[in-house]
């Protein structure tokens, strides 16, 4: 995790995809608000490294459970607090994502739906 990492060591990302050619916003958003300040940089061509330090697989969908429980940890010290509101249903949808990512098939569709019973959409 980057809590171990002095501040000016960049994080590195690698364009193993096509159509990764930048880092999303987003994600360049989200990480000051979780404390993590330091540089992001996508590597994009061949690229020798004096240091390496890989980060543990904290979260991944394929296992069970998905987070590992020091991203949990992690999560809980950093997380900024924000008020839950129990009537607000909000649905991720890939089908802005564009054509590299992967969708469900008639996602539209499944979107319609999912407005029509008050869900928000993004």
């Amino acid at each position: 995790m980057a809590e171990g990492l002095p501040a000016d060591v960049p994080i590195l990302f690698l364009n193993a995809n096509p159509g990764f050619d930048q880092i999303p916003g987003y994600f360049a958003d989200l990480l000051p608000v979780l404390g993590v300040t330091n540089p992001l940089v996508l590597i994009t061509q061949p690229t020798r490294v004096g240091s390496l330090h890989m980060g543990a697989d904290l979260c991944n969908l394929d296992h069970s459970p998905a987070a590992d429980r020091y991203f949990l940890d992690w999560l809980g010290r950093n997380r900024p607090a924000v008020p839950v509101d129990p009537d607000l249903r909000i649905y991720v949808s890939r089908s802005r994502m564009g054509p590299h990512a992967q969708q469900y098939l008639e996602e539209a569709v499944l979107e319609a739906a999912l407005k029509a019973e008050g869900y928000h959409v993004i």
